[in-house]
Protein backbone atom coordinates (compact mmCIF):
# COMPACT_ATOMS: atom_id res chain seq x y z
CA UNK A 1 0.00 0.00 0.00
CA UNK A 2 1.66 3.27 -0.96
CA UNK A 3 1.31 6.01 1.19
CA UNK A 4 -0.27 9.64 -0.19
CA UNK A 5 0.51 12.98 1.10
CA UNK A 6 -2.22 15.49 1.58
CA UNK A 7 -1.65 18.88 2.91
CA UNK A 8 -3.84 21.63 4.27
CA UNK A 9 -4.53 24.88 3.01
CA UNK A 10 -6.34 27.74 5.25
CA UNK A 11 -9.73 27.88 3.89
CA UNK A 12 -10.95 31.85 4.05
CA UNK A 13 -13.83 31.99 6.98
CA UNK A 14 -16.91 32.07 4.78
CA UNK A 15 -19.85 30.78 7.30
CA UNK A 16 -22.41 33.25 7.89
CA UNK A 17 -24.45 34.56 10.63
CA UNK A 18 -28.00 32.63 11.32
CA UNK A 19 -31.11 34.89 10.70
CA UNK A 20 -33.59 32.74 10.07
CA UNK A 21 -34.88 28.98 11.47
CA UNK A 22 -38.24 27.51 11.32
CA UNK A 23 -39.96 24.16 13.52
CA UNK A 24 -42.55 21.97 11.86
CA UNK A 25 -44.50 19.20 13.83
CA UNK A 26 -46.14 15.82 11.93
CA UNK A 27 -48.01 13.88 13.81
CA UNK A 28 -49.00 11.16 10.65
CA UNK A 29 -45.39 10.17 10.14
CA UNK A 30 -44.24 13.37 7.89
CA UNK A 31 -47.39 13.19 5.45
CA UNK A 32 -48.77 16.63 6.73
CA UNK A 33 -46.60 19.52 8.71
CA UNK A 34 -47.77 22.20 10.92
CA UNK A 35 -45.75 25.15 11.69
CA UNK A 36 -44.56 25.12 14.85
CA UNK A 37 -45.14 28.93 16.90
CA UNK A 38 -41.94 29.89 18.02
CA UNK A 39 -41.79 31.92 21.21
CA UNK A 40 -38.53 34.14 21.80
CA UNK A 41 -36.19 32.79 24.93
CA UNK A 42 -34.25 34.43 27.28
CA UNK A 43 -30.90 32.56 26.54
CA UNK A 44 -30.59 33.73 22.85
CA UNK A 45 -31.60 32.35 19.60
CA UNK A 46 -33.42 29.45 20.48
CA UNK A 47 -37.24 28.74 20.38
CA UNK A 48 -39.61 27.42 22.84
CA UNK A 49 -43.31 25.66 22.15
CA UNK A 50 -46.04 23.51 23.35
CA UNK A 51 -47.53 20.86 20.88
CA UNK A 52 -51.29 19.98 20.80
CA UNK A 53 -50.77 16.63 20.11
CA UNK A 54 -54.54 15.52 18.75
CA UNK A 55 -56.07 12.64 19.44
CA UNK A 56 -55.30 9.33 17.81
CA UNK A 57 -51.59 10.44 17.46
CA UNK A 58 -49.55 7.58 17.95
CA UNK A 59 -46.49 9.30 17.06
CA UNK A 60 -44.73 12.99 16.55
CA UNK A 61 -42.20 13.85 14.03
CA UNK A 62 -40.39 17.02 13.77
CA UNK A 63 -38.89 19.19 11.29
CA UNK A 64 -36.31 21.76 12.02
CA UNK A 65 -34.21 24.33 9.78
CA UNK A 66 -32.18 27.40 9.90
CA UNK A 67 -31.06 29.44 7.40
CA UNK A 68 -27.83 32.36 7.87
CA UNK A 69 -27.23 35.81 5.89
CA UNK A 70 -25.09 34.18 3.22
CA UNK A 71 -27.60 31.71 1.41
CA UNK A 72 -26.94 28.63 3.34
CA UNK A 73 -29.65 26.71 4.74
CA UNK A 74 -29.99 23.43 6.56
CA UNK A 75 -33.00 21.22 7.26
CA UNK A 76 -32.95 18.37 9.27
CA UNK A 77 -36.02 15.79 9.55
CA UNK A 78 -36.79 13.36 12.56
CA UNK A 79 -39.66 10.51 12.22
CA UNK A 80 -41.53 8.78 15.06
CA UNK A 81 -39.36 10.99 17.30
CA UNK A 82 -41.41 10.63 20.48
CA UNK A 83 -44.25 8.39 20.93
CA UNK A 84 -47.42 9.39 22.44
CA UNK A 85 -49.97 7.26 24.49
Amino acid sequence: MAATAHSRQAVPHSTGTIDGGSLEVSYDDGATWRKGAPRSSSVGPAWTGEPRVPDGAWYVSLRAGASDDRGGAVTQELLRAVGVT
